[in-house]
């Protein structure tokens, strides 16, 4: 009783004093999630007293970021530039889905191609005198650039020549068509050729093992949320479960779904460590294989 009258007579005061402690101890801004874990406020004061936590961070003295919110250059590239460091190289699409922390599209808006970055992060690096910082990215970059030209990749011969002609007619690297469809790597699986790039794609491997994770599905449907299925959850006991299913359960968070709207994210990557523990969360590429 004593913490739900604490939280009934929040103030405004009170709230962004909780902002600014929470933002000192997660070194950045808060996100729902960080207060949610960190803090007494919940999403209904800031409504209440700001209309939103855009708006609250502002008067906190904080900047807001993530969805809504045009992020800076710098931290897009430094965030590229982490992503490089987890994993030792330079990441694709698809690593970066998984390790970095924005949206690739805002990437491909923002440098018109993914393998632009590289050299924008250089330029960014060297602008900024922060060779010391990222040595070891850059270092990465400029090994991916050697083994390209070995390759052949950069060589332009002059023009009317034999070379150049032979030159005209081979690619070293296979070109990204936008005219056709585009398949995951082979997953080897029956019923399931490759593995899904797409939400709709989870959908049908959800569909393939609904059964074996105990789910019986009761309804779909296109509006939040995409699936209402019974489930046991003891021996002879079934309950009914709302889920929303996404490619990647960051996507959640990105389309704006309401983290009580439902129960659990049904997923191929599950790349969202803020993530709310009141959702669960399974992820499909992790199931299959031990099917």
């Amino acid at each position: 009783m004593a913490g739900f009258l604490f939280e009934v007579t929040m103030t405004k005061e009170e709230i962004i004093t909780a902002l600014r402690e929470c933002a000192r101890k997660v070194g950045g801004t808060p996100t729902h999630a960080n207060l949610r874990q960190m803090t007494r406020v919940r999403p209904w004061w800031i409504q209440k007293h700001f209309s939103s936590l855009e708006q609250a961070l502002r008067q906190a003295g904080l900047e807001p970021n993530g969805n809504g919110h045009r992020v800076k250059t710098e931290a897009l590239l430094a965030d590229w530039g982490l992503a490089v460091k987890k994993l030792g190289k330079l990441p694709s699409l698809n690593e970066y889905v998984q390790y970095g922390r924005y949206c690739t599209a805002t990437f491909l808006k923002r440098f018109g191609a993914w393998g632009r970055v590289p050299d924008s992060f250089r330029s960014f690096v060297q602008s900024n005198g922060k060779e010391g910082e990222w040595g070891q990215v850059l270092e990465l970059i400029t090994a991916r650039e050697q083994l390209a030209k070995a390759a052949g990749m950069f060589w332009k011969p002059e023009k009317g020549t034999e070379a150049a002609a032979m030159r005209a007619g081979m690619r070293a690297k296979p070109r990204l068509r936008f005219d056709r469809p585009v398949y995951g790597p082979p997953a080897g699986r029956r019923g399931l050729a490759y593995e899904p790039v797409t939400e709709m794609q989870v959908v049908f491997v959800f569909g393939r093992v609904a059964e074996k994770l105990g789910f019986h599905v009761e309804r779909m449907q296109s509006e939040f949320p995409d699936c209402e299925a019974m489930r046991e959850v003891e021996p002879g006991k079934w309950q009914r479960f709302r889920i929303e299913i996404e490619f990647a359960s960051r996507n959640y968070a990105k389309h704006k779904h309401p983290i009580d709207g439902c129960d659990m994210i049904i997923c191929w990557i599950h790349n969202w460590p803020e993530c709310p523990e009141s959702l669960e969360v399974i992820e499909l590429r992790e199931v299959v294989k031990g099917l």
